[in-house]
């Protein structure tokens, strides 16, 4: 035998010897349908569609989803890629296991072929075949059985009859002994038939005692099955209203949740900001604090240097009023003396102002070593005004040297001059170093600090991300779970739809049979009646003639030939009659078992 899609294939009939042509075109099962199309049909093996009714599932279900289609299966909010991938993932698992499913139940479908369990009918739909054909042959073996029996039975009495009439002929001369034997027949033949009709009226009374039972009891078997589908609907229906009560109940939760942690983050945000602003303001104030205290050491060094100016006045008119005593000697060295100690005066005004300032800016830097300077300033302005006593005491010896030593102290207090210039500048250049290193520490903290904020806010906020999407991963999989649990209670629900089917369908199949044993029955009874009548028919002639042998009207001998001969020819009417249903019989149940075969072996064919 070839088996092709486009081919056709052909099996020989051993018992009529015919060839039966199966065309197997486009036949999609399990095994070879096309995971990946929606075209319809997806499958349309009978095997298959019935594997998958007998497993609840939808040819649909079978087939590969895209990311779109998670968004129709799973109609819920979260349509983000990485969600639906994870739905994917999880439907795929399923298909793949009600894909495995309904092929070992398509194996089992096949095993039950084999055996003679199960069929197809044209329309795809299985039976069960092999306990109804057991059933047929069995019965219509013991319908036979039973005609043999009647048979056999009707010419056991036949012979019977003969023997009777052989013993009547020999009797005749007993009157008293054949009349009695007659009445003593007709007695049993009484009670035979009251005993039959007794049994047929107790097999009646059985019969409908049965039928009453089988109907209470498919009754009770269609309540009970009632009673199941509304308690599974019940359970089902509190489950579902326990499930809804505990999602709203965690939606509750984490909706407080939610409303607490952005409660705290205001918080947060608040506590922040007024750190910030404390902040922002401690460093104004700081700044403030600095610049007056800045200002209050600049005027502070103001007054400083005109009290110095005023005292160094005072010093000089002093000096003048020294000088004047020596002015009658040589007028122009006086006024070289004083131009000379007009000089030193500034220079000593400018050692003052850049020890003033070098001591200014050490108690910027330490308040400890503004003190020392301060003791040190005072240690060397006593020092200074020893010096000037001194050189007021060495003055006259030293005004001889002065002439010498003008010139060289001229360019030495130029160089100073000049070198003071610079170290005023360099000190000044430091001083804006200094304020400018201190506004850039500044800008750089407040940097940090608005720096560090920042950072704590993206934590904020990565946090918060992470929380969403724990609450996002939470929800899809409890959506994947719900829309799971519908989609297994539907296909559990179109399950025990199968099972009611067939047990209707079994149900009704029993229902069947016993109309057909019961039709059979009825026929057996109504042959045994025909029989019956005979029987008597035959009796009442024998009597009969009997009767004309006892009064001497007939001969026994001529009785005796005439019924053998009617008895012969009507006995072989009976055994042809009885042949011919007895092959008629056989014939339809041979008719059946064959056809019943051979849609079997062609379903088998058709199915896949």
């Amino acid at each position: 035998m070839k088996q092709n899609n486009n081919v056709c294939n052909i099996k020989k009939c051993k018992r009529k010897k015919k060839y039966i042509y199966i065309k197997q075109e486009g036949i999609i099962n399990l095994e070879n349908f096309n995971e990946n199309s929606n075209k319809l049909p997806i499958i349309n093996s009978p095997r298959s569609i019935e594997a998958c009714r007998r497993q609840g599932i939808v040819p649909d279900e079978l087939i590969v989803k895209s990311l779109d289609d998670m968004k129709i299966i799973y109609p819920d909010k979260i349509t983000d890629k990485k969600h639906l991938e994870i739905k994917l993932q999880n439907y795929e698992k399923k298909r793949k296991q009600l894909v495995q499913k309904a092929k070992e139940e398509r194996l089992l479908i096949i095993e039950e072929q084999n055996k003679g369990i199960c069929v197809f009918d044209s329309n795809g739909h299985a039976k069960v075949l092999f306990q109804h054909n057991v059933f047929i042959f069995v019965f219509f073996n013991k319908q036979i059985i039973q005609f043999l029996f009647l048979f056999k039975k009707k010419k056991n009495k036949q012979k019977e009859i003969e023997q009777m009439m052989d013993q009547e002929i020999k009797i005749q001369q007993i009157k008293k002994q054949n009349e009695e034997k007659i009445q003593l027949e007709k007695l049993k033949e009484q009670q035979r038939l009251q005993e039959i009709q007794e049994k047929k009226k107790k097999q009646e009374e059985v019969r409908h005692k049965m039928e009453l039972e089988k109907q209470l009891r498919t009754q009770k078997e269609l309540e009970l099955l009632k009673q199941k589908e509304i308690e599974n609907e019940q359970r089902e229906n509190e489950r579902q209203k326990q499930e809804e009560q505990r999602k709203q109940e965690h939606l509750m939760i984490l909706l407080q949740k939610e409303e607490q942690r952005k409660i705290k983050q205001e918080q947060f945000k608040k506590s922040t900001q007024e750190k910030l602003k404390q902040q922002e303001e401690i460093i104004l104030k700081k700044k403030e604090e600095m610049e007056k205290s800045n200002q209050i050491r600049a005027q502070i060094l103001e007054e400083k240097q005109q009290q110095k100016a005023i005292e160094s006045e005072l010093k000089r008119k002093q000096q003048e009023e020294k000088l004047l005593f020596v002015k009658q000697k040589n007028e122009q060295d006086i006024q070289r003396i004083k131009e000379e100690f007009q000089q030193k005066q500034l220079v000593n005004e400018r050692k003052k102002i850049q020890f003033e300032k070098e001591k200014e800016h050490r108690i910027l830097q330490n308040q400890k070593q503004a003190e020392m300077h301060k003791l040190l300033i005072s240690q060397v302005l006593k020092n200074t005004q020893e010096i000037e006593e001194q050189k007021k005491l060495n003055y006259i010896r030293r005004l001889e040297e002065v002439e010498q030593r003008r010139k060289i102290l001229q360019k030495e207090q130029e160089e100073e001059f000049r070198i003071q210039k610079l170290r005023d500048l360099e000190n000044e250049k430091q001083r804006k170093m200094v304020q400018e290193n201190n506004e850039k520490l500044l800008i750089e903290k407040t940097q940090l600090y608005v720096n560090k904020f920042q950072e704590k806010e993206n934590n904020v906020y990565k946090i918060q991300e992470k929380l969403k999407e724990e609450l996002l991963d939470k929800a899809n999989y409890f959506n994947i779970i719900r829309i799971e649990r519908k989609e297994t209670v539907k296909r559990m629900q179109r399950k025990q739809n199968w099972e009611k089917d067939k047990l209707l369908q079994s149900i009704q199949d029993k229902m069947q049979r016993a109309e057909i044993m019961q039709k059979q029955k009825d026929d057996l009874l109504e042959q045994r009646k025909i029989m019956r009548q005979q029987i008597i028919q035959q009796k009442q002639y024998i009597q009969q003639q009997m009767e004309k042998v006892k009064y001497g009207k007939i001969e026994p001998n001529e009785v005796l030939s005439q019924f053998k001969n009617t008895n012969f020819s009507v006995t072989q009417e009976e055994q042809t009659t009885n042949k011919q249903q007895k092959k008629k019989i056989l014939s339809a149940s041979l008719k059946r078992n064959n056809k019943s075969y051979r849609n079997n072996q062609s379903n088998t064919l058709l199915s896949d």
